[in-house]
């Protein structure tokens, strides 16, 4: 077994136990920004032994082995990130939609269509 394949059936595993409303994508994206030493079981080397580059590389890589895909979905006051493990583009932008106007208190005709198509697609 691979390395991503160990860490998507341990991920995957852990959070079919959680009970809460995040989606997948959500939930490892918050793992990964309050606890990212909780991967180092999969890593030879811990967090913290980790250079600023590397650490990347590793949440990265992290979000491969998931298949999550981080967006920047921009508006008429910035941007938002929006991480998912869907690939449906109707998905995607009825998902950007819902977070604009949730999440941020935006419309979601503020979502620039055009530039949302071109980070899709990346």
């Amino acid at each position: 077994m691979t390395n991503a394949t160990q860490i998507k059936n341990t991920v995957e595993e852990n959070y079919n136990n959680y009970d809460g409303e995040l989606s997948l994508a959500e939930w490892v994206e918050m793992e990964l920004d309050n606890m990212p030493e909780g991967f180092d079981c999969f890593f030879e080397k811990s967090w913290d032994e980790l250079e600023s580059d590397e650490q990347g590389e590793r949440i990265d890589g992290i979000r491969d082995a998931l298949g999550i895909r981080t967006i920047t979905i921009k508006h008429t006051d910035g941007e938002f990130d929006l991480s998912t493990t869907e690939t449906d583009y109707q998905a995607i932008l009825k998902l950007a939609a819902d977070t604009a106007v949730l999440e941020h208190g935006l419309d979601a005709a503020d979502i620039s269509q055009p530039e949302f198509d071109s980070a899709w697609m990346e």
